[in-house]
């Protein structure tokens, strides 16, 4: 993983994270933004949203994901539908609040403990 460490850095300096968005990509843009994600709020919002970028070899279940607690994740998955619903599933389980995805044209999302079917 890539760019977590920040992330964990900022919430124990009780700075506001506006998103957290998990990457499971090895395009250029994930790996920079994963880098470079702490160095700049976000121009929308002036909040920080951190990028934090899994890495191919990464089992999503063993992940130590508890820096979601409470933040809203998007994930962007781009290794298989399979392995999509494995990252969600370990986002959920770690405590996310807000959990939205797309894979296959397709959007999955969660609030809290109340899961939202798969829209095509």
């Amino acid at each position: 993983m890539t760019g977590e460490r920040e992330l964990i850095a900022k919430r124990r300096a009780g700075v506001s994270i506006g998103a957290v968005w998990i990457l499971d990509a090895d395009d250029h843009f994930s790996r920079t933004a994963s880098r470079d994600w702490h160095l700049e709020r976000n121009v929308s919002d002036q909040r920080w949203h951190a990028h934090i970028r899994i890495d191919g070899a990464d089992i999503p279940e063993a992940l130590d994901l508890r820096f979601v607690v409470g933040l809203t994740c998007h994930i962007v998955g781009e290794r298989g539908a399979a392995r999509f619903h494995r990252i969600f599933d370990a986002v959920k389980a770690a405590g996310a609040a807000v959990i939205v995805g797309v894979i296959d044209n397709q959007v999955r999302h969660e609030r809290a403990t109340e899961e939202q079917p798969i829209h095509g």
